[in-house]
């Protein structure tokens, strides 16, 4: 977390830490390559061009499916939103963590197949980055605990910028709702069910369909 009071950064840090810990992920210590990074800006707008405009291969490496598209990427640049988000992943062998995709420039990666199946496959997707930029002159409104948890949600998931997410009880309702505390128990219900599912199942509506089964089971 940069250009905020260090106070005020390490407890958005200390926030998403513990929420992915609980989710059965490792939190890196202090010191680590950082992949979430999370930019103050008193222009959002202006940094996200800037930092695209100097950094492009950061947020489109070039292998296929990494990230969203250029039209997405353009909107991350320009669009007026209070918080805007970038993630990159991607496909990689499940046993060695090796990319399982050709990066422009780099030899076709070489896969061993251990499994011949119409279910599951040997590649699973990764999420590499997550790039957070929030306009704190658009988000004076919140208190601290909603910015982190806001943060912390659209890290650990890559999250639809243009979903609409209205009819759900979730934090990113919380500029339209701000008697939202902070991530809700619909918010952890679905992370904890995107951490549980068999990332090696074939079909992203496979995928889905066991994420919302295991929501309904929570409710339930």
């Amino acid at each position: 977390v940069v250009n905020l009071r260090a106070d005020v950064a390490q407890y958005i840090v200390d926030r998403a830490s513990d929420v992915a810990r609980e989710l059965g992920l490792t939190a890196g210590e202090p010191g680590c390559s950082a992949n979430v990074l999370i930019i103050a800006a008193a222009d959002g707008q202006a940094v996200a061009d800037g930092i695209v405009e100097a950094r492009r291969r950061a947020f489109s490496p070039g292998g296929s499916g990494m990230t969203r598209s250029l039209r997405a990427l353009e909107t991350f640049r320009t669009s007026e939103a209070p918080i805007r988000w970038w993630h990159v992943s991607g496909p990689v062998d499940s046993e060695s963590g090796e990319l399982a995709t050709r990066l422009p420039g780099r030899d076709a990666p070489q896969i061993a197949v251990s499994r011949a199946s119409r279910l599951r496959t040997d590649i699973r997707d990764d999420m590499f980055k997550a790039i957070i930029v929030v306009d704190i002159t658009k988000t004076a409104s919140l208190s601290l605990t909603q910015l982190a948890d806001y943060s912390t949600l659209i890290a650990l998931a890559q999250v639809d910028p243009d979903a609409d997410v209205a009819a759900f009880d979730t934090v990113l309702n919380v500029f339209s709702n701000p008697d939202i505390p902070g991530l809700t128990s619909w918010d952890m219900d679905y992370l904890n069910a995107l951490y549980s599912i068999e990332q090696n199942r074939l079909g992203s509506g496979a995928r889905g369909a066991e994420i919302v089964d295991l929501m309904m089971r929570s409710v339930r």
